[in-house]
């Protein structure tokens, strides 16, 4: 992860870890704290490992389902899973930097400076995904964004999410067929307009590959799986 970010974690009323690392709870107020032992064997087990970007069995054997990271071209780095739970994965660097994943898409976001949380695709388009997108060619639904940093709650946006084709992509020096799914975004209010890209599995429409950008200050990010924090078959 680039150097440039400060090292960050948030916390807040629930802080999410690593389920391996220790909590101290405060039974009054329910609030869960890091420790100074799970805080830097969250940024240990983060650091980048190099190997596993370049080798598949490498990254197989990971002990914690992990992401190969850039943003905005800063140079590769490895994110490893916080915490899953029903309402997505919340994956951290060694540096601070934090994000929060649902089926492939960043629902939250977390740099120095920038706290970009609760990205939601209305609950009134349920079809607002890849299996939907790849039978119908394309779907479209509203989204709010809040950004608690710039003090902007509910901005509304547009989102199409449309099947592009069938390609070829190369992971570990191995060709790999994919779909390739884009999703224009546009917040009117904002005058900002973005294209974000999607590589799935075939079989089980589970994004491994993906670059985003919701928001005009938010840092372009990509991402790669090195290794799925549930099971479906590699490519």
């Amino acid at each position: 992860m680039p150097m440039k970010f400060l090292i960050f974690l948030l916390f807040s009323l629930s802080v999410l870890l690593l389920p391996a690392c220790s909590v101290v709870s405060d039974k009054q107020n329910s609030e869960k704290n890091v420790s100074t032992d799970a805080v830097a064997k969250l940024w240990s087990i983060a650091r980048p490992q190099v190997e596993a970007f370049d080798d598949r069995n490498a990254a197989q054997s990971l002990k914690y389902a992990s992401l190969k990271v850039d943003v905005d071209g800063g140079g590769l780095g490895t994110m490893v899973l916080a915490m899953h739970t029903s309402l997505g994965q919340q994956w951290h660097s060694a540096d601070g930097f934090s994000l929060t994943t649902f089926d492939g898409r960043f629902s939250q976001f977390y740099v120095p400076g920038l706290d970009l949380s609760r990205i939601e695709i209305s609950p009134l388009f349920a079809n607002y995904n890849f299996r939907a997108a790849h039978c119908f060619k394309a779907v479209k639904a509203a989204f709010e964004v809040d950004n608690d940093t710039a003090h902007r709650f509910k901005v509304l946006g547009q989102a199409v999410l449309a099947f592009e084709g069938v390609v070829q992509r190369e992971y570990w020096g191995q060709p790999a067929t994919m779909l390739h799914f884009t999703e224009s975004v546009s917040i009117k209010t904002l005058g900002f307009e973005h294209t974000n890209h999607y590589w799935v599995l075939p079989d089980s429409y589970y994004v491994w590959e993906s670059e985003q950008q919701w928001w005009p200050t938010a840092p372009l990010t990509y991402y790669q799986v090195l290794k799925p924090w549930k099971e479906v078959l590699y490519p």
